[in-house]
C-alpha cells in the first residue's frame, strides 16, 4: 500500500512481516520463528474520510496499531508494562490486554508525528520484552481485569475495538 517510515523502521521486529506482491499490494505471511519469546505486529488503519496517502506518519485520520504477544508458554506482566511506559501514555489512544496476559495492544494516532509514534512503539516494545515471563501468569484474569479497571480510561480490558468491529457496525471511539 505505501512506504511508511514507521512500518519500515519496525519491519525487522515483525513476527510475520509484510511482503510486497507483484501488483504492489502488501500481504502479511510466512511462518513464525518458534524460538521467539515474544512477537510483534504493526498495522496501519485509516479513517474512511482520510485521503489515501503513501505514508501515515503525521497525517490526520491514520492510526498505528501495535500488538505485542508472548509465545511459548509465556505471559506479559501487564501492570509492569503500564508502569514502565507511564511517560508514553499521553501518546496512545488506548492500551488493551487480552484477558489472559498473553498480549498487549496499543493504538497510536499518526498525527502526533514520527518521533512520538516511534518512541511509543519502541517504549512499549521494550517494556513488553522486559515484562515477559515464562510459565502461567501468577494472577487470574479477574485480577488483571480489576487492575485495568483501576487505571485511566484509556486502559481497555480484553477488548481491541479494531478487531471486534466491522465496517457496518455503528461504533466509534472518537465520539463522532
Amino acid at each position: 500500500m505505501f512506504d511508511d517510515p514507521v512500518v519500515t523502521a519496525f519491519a525487522t521486529l515483525e513476527d510475520m512481516p509484510y511482503r510486497r506482491l507483484d501488483d504492489g499490494r502488501l500481504l502479511r505471511g510466512g511462518s513464525s520463528d518458534p524460538t521467539m519469546t515474544t512477537a510483534f505486529q504493526l498495522s496501519v488503519f485509516k479513517r474512511p474520510w482520510a485521503p489515501l496517502e503513501r505514508d501515515a506518519a503525521g497525517r490526520e485520520g491514520y492510526f498505528y496499531r501495535a500488538r505485542f504477544y508472548a509465545k511459548g508458554g509465556r505471559y506479559v506482566q501487564f501492570p509492569e508494562v503500564l508502569r514502565q511506559t507511564r511517560r508514553l501514555h499521553d501518546d496512545v489512544l488506548f492500551v488493551a490486554h487480552d484477558g489472559n496476559a498473553s498480549s498487549v495492544t496499543l493504538l497510536i494516532p499518526a498525527v502526533i508525528g514520527l518521533p512520538h509514534v516511534s518512541d511509543a512503539i519502541s517504549g512499549f516494545h521494550d517494556a513488553c520484552l522486559s515484562a515477559t515471563r515464562h510459565g502461567p501468569p501468577p494472577y487470574t484474569s479477574e485480577a488483571i481485569d480489576a487492575f485495568a479497571l483501576s487505571q485511566p480510561e484509556f486502559v481497555l480490558i480484553g477488548f481491541d475495538p479494531l478487531l471486534n468491529t466491522s465496517r457496518d457496525m455503528p461504533f466509534t471511539i472518537f465520539g463522532a
